[in-house]
């Protein structure tokens, strides 16, 4: 019938494709064009795949995506110059003293010859960077106010008890006659005083700007 026919027909083609594969596999022998075509182009693969791992690391590190293990770093950096030193000609090889120079991405010269250039993206460029780091500062402004907001009532906290601390002690060496030790005291009072009331100054100026929401009030300790 037409169908088994047709079947037949692309049976008989399948085979014939198979076949071809193979006797083109038979030629493919050490020294022959498509052998070394191919070498290049595993040896290709494994350049990019060293260098893909590489610049995945320096990104994290850079931008301080993660708390990228050094080492890791370190180990990209070997399996890369292993490839590279087996690309014909031999790729630029890369220390790790040259790595941590590296400020932006764009100071990567390398990325161009990755999978993908990243380097031309908005993201990578210095400006873009700087965009970044502002755009996530403000995300968590709310919570950096309340964390300030609290270690700053625990300065004034510290201030004033240091403060009432050393007062005491120097009345209670006085009263034991401890003139020489209760004037050591007075003195060091005395200096940390004088950096408190500057301290003091200064947050009692910042307590009085616009959406100011702490407290330069002491706690209790």
């Amino acid at each position: 019938t037409r169908a088994i026919e047709t079947w037949r027909r692309h049976a008989m083609e399948l085979v014939s494709k198979m076949l071809e594969a193979v006797h083109d596999l038979e030629r493919w022998e050490p020294g022959t064009d498509k052998w070394e075509a191919a070498a290049m182009m595993v040896g290709r693969r494994r350049y990019q795949h060293a260098l893909d791992e590489l610049e995945s690391l320096i990104v994290a590190w850079i931008f301080e995506l993660s708390k990228v293990n050094l080492t890791a770093i370190k180990s990209a950096i070997d399996r890369y110059n292993l490839t590279a030193d087996s690309m014909i000609p031999p790729k630029i090889n890369l220390s790790w003293e040259e790595v941590i120079e590296y400020t932006f991405l764009s100071d990567f010269d390398l990325l161009r010859e990755g999978q993908e250039d990243i380097r031309g993206e908005i993201w990578a460029s210095p400006a873009g960077c700087v965009a970044m780091d502002q755009h996530f500062k403000l995300l968590h402004a709310d919570e950096e106010i309340i964390r300030l907001n609290i270690e700053l009532q625990r300065l004034v906290t510290y201030m004033t008890d240091k403060e009432g601390f050393l007062v005491h002690h120097k009345t209670r060496l006085r009263a034991e006659g401890e003139d020489t030790l209760a004037y050591q005291v007075q003195v060091h009072q005395m200096e940390r005083s004088r950096f408190n009331a500057q301290h003091m100054e200064r947050l009692v100026k910042l307590s009085k700007e616009a959406g100011f929401s702490g407290s330069i009030t002491a706690g209790v300790s």
